[in-house]
């Protein structure tokens, strides 16, 4: 009996260290849980304001202007790098001899869309001359320069 009594304090301070313990554990799971929340957000954010497209992923990506990007990959080439996906329109005009510029890694080039109609898209493809280091490529700018609204007059 005096055994118990001697370590019963002991004990229960053991058994509620370890309830904390566990319990901040599961705070810090769910705080680190939301910070990359967070953070996944704030980069896609950022991506998305500097018309940067991320290279990793296959789905559609802003890219201003009411222009989309999708299935975006970029491929080691003879000359460099070869850019390559779909440019979709989600306005509600057709446009005709559009003018898009790409920049990967400081090197930048424009390349040239006949037409995309409105609601639609288009395959595009460009290759970037001069850079060497392909495994560098993460992200690619890709922003609309010009093109002419194509409508019918009645």
């Amino acid at each position: 009996m005096d055994f118990c009594k001697k370590y019963l304090s002991q004990i229960i301070i053991c058994v509620l260290i370890l309830v904390l313990s566990t319990l901040f554990y599961f705070q810090l799971s769910s705080l680190s849980n939301r910070v990359q929340s967070i953070e996944d957000k704030l980069v896609k954010d950022i991506l998305e304001s500097m018309s940067l497209v991320d290279l990793s992923t296959s789905s559609a990506q802003d890219i201003g202007n009411g222009f989309y990007v999708v299935r975006v990959k970029a491929e080691k080439s003879i000359n460099g790098v070869r850019l390559s996906g779909r440019i979709i329109n989600s306005k509600s005009i057709s446009y005709e001899s559009l003018t898009f510029k790409v920049t990967m890694l400081g090197v930048s080039k424009e390349f040239f869309v006949n037409r995309i109609s409105a609601g639609n898209s288009t395959q595009f493809e460009v290759t970037l001359a001069g850079i060497d280091d392909y495994s560098k490529v993460r992200v690619a700018e890709i922003k609309y320069q010009t093109g002419t609204v194509s409508y019918y007059a009645t």
